[in-house]
Parts: C-alpha cells; sequence; structure tokens
C-alpha cells in the first residue's frame, strides 16, 4: 500500500505577525485622524464601523436610514417633511392600497388573453348587438377569466350575478388599479352598447374586460414596454379579421356591431 504523505504546515515567522498587526493598527489610526478632521465624533465613528461590518449584497432599511443620518445630520430644510412624518405617510398609503386592492395578480394588459371570432355564416351578424357577439364569440383565455370573474364577485354587492352601470366603473377601475378615467370607461360602454339601465352579468362582464384590454392596450402600453407576446393577436383572428370591410359588404349589420369589429 503507498504511503500518505501528509502536507506540512508553513510555520509563519512571529516577526511577520506583528509586522501585519502593525499595518492594520497604523491604517485604523490614519482613518481616524481623517475622520477627527472632517469633524467626526466618537459616536459616529461607532455607528459607521457598524455599518461596515453588514455585508453589502443584504439590503438593510435601518443601515442606510443611519447612513443618512451621517451624511445629512442636520434637520429637515424648511418647507420639508421630517422623517417621522414620512414614515406615517407611507403606512397610511400602504393601509389604504390594502384597502381598496386586495385583489392583487402579476397580469400585464395583453392582446393575446382573448381571441374574437366570426360566425361560418355571415349572416347570423345581422341578428347579434355588440352584447350578444361579445358573450357568443369572444374567447377569454381561462387563468385571465379567472381574475375577472374575482373582480366580479367583489363587486356584486347585490349578490345577483348581475352588476349595475356603477358597479360595472368600480370593478374596471379596481382591475385597472385606478388608472382608468371616466371618458375611456364612457367611450367603452358606447362601443359595447351598454345602457346606464343595463344590467352585466358575468359572461358580459368578462368578455367586456378583455375586450378594454384590447382596445386600450396602446394607452397603456409604451413602445418600450412593449413585447411581442403582448402586441400579436393569435392567428386564427388574423386570418378572420382579413379583408373584414369587403366580407361584410354584403350584410345589413347594426352600425353599433359594425363599429366594434371594426376597432378589434
Amino acid at each position: 500500500m503507498p504511503r500518505k504523505v501528509r502536507k506540512q504546515k508553513v510555520k509563519r515567522h512571529p516577526t511577520d505577525r506583528q509586522d501585519k498587526a502593525k499595518e492594520t493598527t497604523q491604517k485604523k489610526k490614519k482613518k481616524k485622524k481623517k475622520r477627527r478632521k472632517e469633524g467626526w465624533s466618537d459616536k459616529e465613528e461607532d455607528k459607521q464601523a457598524k455599518l461596515s461590518t453588514a455585508s453589502p449584497l443584504v439590503y438593510d432599511p435601518e443601515a442606510v436610514l443611519q447612513e443618512l443620518l451621517l451624511r445629512h445630520p442636520d434637520g429637515p430644510v424648511d418647507g420639508e417633511e421630517s422623517l417621522e412624518e414620512l414614515r406615517s405617510q407611507l403606512f397610511e398609503r400602504q393601509k389604504l392600497h390594502a384597502k381598496y386592492h386586495s385583489i392583487t395578480t402579476r397580469t400585464c394588459v395583453s392582446k393575446k388573453i382573448c381571441r374574437f371570432e366570426l360566425p361560418m355564416d355571415l349572416r347570423e351578424l345581422e341578428t347579434l348587438s355588440p352584447q350578444t357577439y361579445l358573450k357568443k364569440y369572444c374567447r377569454v383565455c381561462r387563468r385571465r377569466r379567472n381574475v375577472y370573474i374575482k373582480i366580479f364577485t367583489k363587486f356584486d354587492h347585490r349578490q345577483k350575478m348581475l352588476l349595475s352601470f356603477k358597479e360595472m366603473e368600480q370593478a374596471l377601475n379596481d382591475l385597472y388599479m385606478g388608472n382608468i378615467d371616466s371618458k375611456q370607461f364612457q367611450w367603452l360602454m358606447d362601443l359595447c352598447d351598454i345602457q346606464r339601465q343595463t344590467d352585466i352579468d358575468c359572461d358580459l362582464f368578462c368578455s367586456v374586460c378583455a375586450l378594454s384590454e384590447r382596445v386600450l392596450y396602446a394607452d397603456f402600453v409604451t413602445d418600450d414596454m412593449e413585447e411581442d407576446d403582448t402586441r400579436q393577436k393569435e392567428l386564427l383572428e388574423v386570418a378572420d379579421f382579413c379583408s373584414l370591410l369587403a366580407k361584410l359588404y354584403c350584410h345589413d349589420i347594426s352600425p353599433a356591431l359594425t363599429r366594434l369589429l371594426l376597432k378589434l
């Protein structure tokens, strides 16, 4: 059997250790002298030493706060808010956000979450209103439909599986987290031919929400945010709606439905 060769430990001379210790102490003294010239006190030096021990890869809000206080030891300038006031405002804002936006989802506006279809016999469109067309020929993906249903049940205060015109506005406002204004909402309702006295069921609500993502896409997505996955429509829909005006030319379709189809 071959013998195991033991690695011999290299013993450092005591004078080498002493020289290293002297170097470190000299560096510390130089730092202290520099900070004393800058007007640092002993307490500030202790705080800085504690901060330097923390890893720079770990975000510590208290450490950041202490560092900012060391850099800016003076109080707030006249007209500016103090740190405690800013903290209280942030806390109140978080409470309000939790109250009015309890449904949080990782979603972005997309043209691909639904697909609009045309019937095989286009004469069927002559008997349809915009609402019946949306309920019958708007295919919403299951995941996004579940989000819409959660919002629908949240604002169904009467528990009749119907939303009023005002509840519809509140639900859409909640879906877009307050970023849809009254003009956009009214334009969307006119496009769907939904009046103030109309009751909206769950199927129509999901279709209108999907339609809103399609027609308001340009208002919420800028060029730098745009991606191919969210911008492009389904290929089947592109084929269906190719040369749409020529397909609708010989049919007596209502102006409201024609306007909706041309917007898709």
